[in-house]
């Protein structure tokens, strides 16, 4: 554990009215506290962060990806391999999510009718015959493949084991597999979703199923990988209330607690119906898709806790907005940084739940590459992906952009985190998801450098990264932290009313901001700065250079 610090920054709203200052409750190891109050506005709010320096978990910067089963390119495609350094991802998913419960890993291919691993159609469950895979060479897409060109890169592989379309034997050889290839096994997923009824209740009808299923396959991971942590897959309150989902899942897993580490929780939302369902006022909406990865994960985790009250890890391995067949949120700044200050609400509540007795150790966004089932909803885009020609260059969207911009300062070497108690500030005066609390404004982490690094390491910057929701301006104050600092205060702002688009990859990915598409206002104050000045509904980070 890294030496303890206190930062206490204080607030100047702007303009506000009465506040309710509140603090959410948690019954957790860390901030076991509930207020409620009605205060009126003053010039002082405070944002306290956590005494605890914490590791990074790389997982927090993680894309979904349905590379090679469904995106038509190869693990080593040299603009891959270039897009996935450039973004700083932390963690990708393989084989992916509904593809993974018909690939088998060995062959790189789709399962067959017969339940072997060699087809790609099981009528009417599942028909992945006109995809990719058909259409290269046989094992191009192996995981050997991916351990040797993409994965090669990424620091935490969320390896997914298909425990649904092949015979318990296959499903152990995999395992087997991945430890002759050399995988880096040290998270696993067993299946995608299984609580959909109307999509696997032919295989795994009930919870008590697919724990059955999974039991010989967990028994082999703990002997192969002993070291490795295994997530089952979870449900949310709205899907177990849903004609689609599955009444008591959580409640047989719960019952089965020894023989899992972590749950998969997936979360596609808001949509237009739930963002009208919080408030008709649509020049809220910015501020609310602003804020939503707050509500969303306060919710999953509140709902948890019914479940595992002594505790239990959590892996958001699928997250973005709804189902566009319900209406996407403000889809005019799809590709801006609206929808990056959605994917950054979310990534900071996880990190604020460090620590906690319910931790969210992994959000990744669906999805990387543009391509397939994944055409609108990809960050990036390599045109050859989509027929497109190999000589056209790679683009970004804002929030790609967005992404890289917090990965890489979070992934800096010797780098650790301080997440934020966030308490008495001005809130965002709404309430969704089944969040009765109205949320702050502001989410808030600090990443220092570890002092029990070298002293090279310790005089490197300290960035603080303040996501403000709400529609009015802030000032925070600077007390406790840089106050030994003489150099410069760099602060770098992303605003949701940027609309951003789509630019080509940077020449230069590790010079931040990215110049395109977004165009975030940046200005060097010298300090010791007093204050920080804080935009309505923008992300800032503010670097004291050392």
């Amino acid at each position: 554990m890294a030496a303890r610090l206190v930062v206490v920054l204080v607030l100047s709203p702007v303009v506000l009215g009465p506040a309710q200052a509140s603090l959410r409750t948690y019954s957790d190891n860390h901030y076991t506290a509930s207020q409620s109050s009605d205060v009126q506005s003053s010039n002082t709010c405070k944002v306290a962060l956590h005494t605890d320096a914490y590791p990074v978990d790389r997982a927090w910067f993680g894309l979904n990806s349905v590379l090679g089963p469904i995106v038509n390119l190869t693990f080593d495609d040299v603009k891959v391999r270039a897009a996935q350094e450039a973004l700083g991802i932390g963690s990708l998913r393989h084989p992916g999510g509904a593809v993974a419960n018909y690939w088998y890993m060995p062959n790189g291919s789709f399962v067959g009718a017969n339940g072997t691993t060699v087809g790609c159609s099981n009528p009417p469950h599942w028909n992945f015959c006109s995809e990719p895979p058909s259409q290269h060479p046989p094992k191009t897409f192996a995981a050997e493949a991916y351990v040797r060109g993409v994965g090669a890169g990424i620091h935490t592989t969320m390896w997914v084991a298909n425990v649904l379309t092949i015979s318990t034997d296959d499903a152990i050889r995999q395992i087997d597999y991945l430890k002759a290839i050399g995988a880096n096994v040290t998270r696993i997923e067993l299946g995608n979703e299984f609580y959909l009824r109307r999509i696997y209740a032919w295989k795994l009808s009930s919870a008590e199923a697919y724990i059955n299923a999974s039991k010989p396959v967990v028994q082999h991971i703990r002997t192969v990988f002993p070291d490795a942590k295994i997530a089952v897959v979870a449900q949310t309150a709205k899907c177990a209330s849903a004609v689609w989902g599955s009444p008591g899942w959580n409640h047989v897993l719960a019952q089965n607690r020894d023989l899992f580490d972590a749950v998969v929780i997936h979360e596609y939302s808001p949509s237009n119906t739930t963002m009208g369902a919080v408030t008709s006022n649509q020049t809220l909406w910015p501020s609310i898709a602003a804020g939503w990865g707050d509500f969303s994960t306060t919710s999953i985790v509140n709902y948890l806790r019914k479940f595992f009250p002594d505790g239990i890890e959590v892996w958001r391995s699928e997250f973005n907005y709804g189902n566009s067949k319900v209406g996407t949120v403000l889809p005019d700044t799809y590709h801006g940084a609206q929808h990056g200050l959605f994917w950054a609400s979310t990534v900071l509540a996880a990190m604020a739940r460090a620590g906690f007795k319910i931790p969210v150790q992994a959000t990744l966004l669906h999805a990387w590459l543009r391509g397939g089932w994944d055409n609108v909803v990809g960050i990036v885009d390599i045109p050859a992906a989509r027929g497109g020609s190999r000589d056209d260059p790679t683009l970004v969207d804002g929030v790609a952009q967005m992404f890289a911009h917090l990965a890489r300062v979070g992934s800096a070497q010797g780098i650790v985190m301080h997440s934020a108690n966030v308490s008495a500030c001005p809130v965002l005066h709404v309430t969704a998801d089944g969040v009765d609390t109205p949320p702050s404004c502001l989410q808030a982490v600090l990443f220092a450098p570890d002092q029990q690094g070298t002293a090279a390491n310790q005089a490197a910057n300290h960035t603080l990264v303040v996501l403000n929701k709400c529609p009015q301006a802030l000032t925070i104050g600077l007390s406790g932290i840089g106050s030994r600092y003489t150099h410069t205060l760099r602060r770098v702002t992303y605003h949701a009313t940027d609309k951003g688009g789509w630019a080509p990859l940077p020449t230069h990915p590790d010079q931040l901001p990215w110049p395109a598409p977004l165009k975030p206002t940046v200005t060097n104050t010298p300090t010791p700065a007093q204050s920080l000045h804080l935009d309505p509904v923008s992300l800032t980070y503010a670097t004291l250079l050392a």
